[in-house]
This record gives structure tokens, sequence and C-alpha cells, in this order.
């Protein structure tokens, strides 16, 4: 997803796209259980997709040419 968002523009499938698998990540990592010794490295995969799906909805649509 980053090498795609590398090139300053994705479609709306593609933001939709992306979007849906990150949501599908997220509830899977959630409902995953964590070791207490693992805790740190859950969070900050946790924040590492949040802070992709905000990069995400603000990437600029590329429209049809």
């Amino acid at each position: 997803m980053e090498q795609k968002l590398q090139h300053q523009g994705i479609s709306e499938q593609d933001r939709h796209d992306m979007l849906r698998r990150l949501d599908e990540i997220n509830t899977r990592a959630i409902d995953a259980g964590v070791p207490i010794s693992e805790e740190a490295a859950y969070f900050r995969f946790l924040n590492a997709v949040l802070l992709l799906k905000i990069k995400i909805l603000n990437i600029p649509i590329k429209l049809k040419e």
C-alpha cells in the first residue's frame, strides 16, 4: 500500500479497497489474543494501521484521463 501511495494519487476504487483491507487487518488484530510481553509491538502495529489509514484518506484521488 505504501508503494502505491508513493505515486501521489490513487483511484477512488483503490482508496475503497485499501481502507476495506485495513479495516479487516485491524479487526483481526483486535480479535487476536496478544501476550502481555507483546503488547508494545501490538499497539505499535495498530498505530501504524491507523496512520496508514489517515494517509490514504488524505491522498488526492487520481482523476480518470
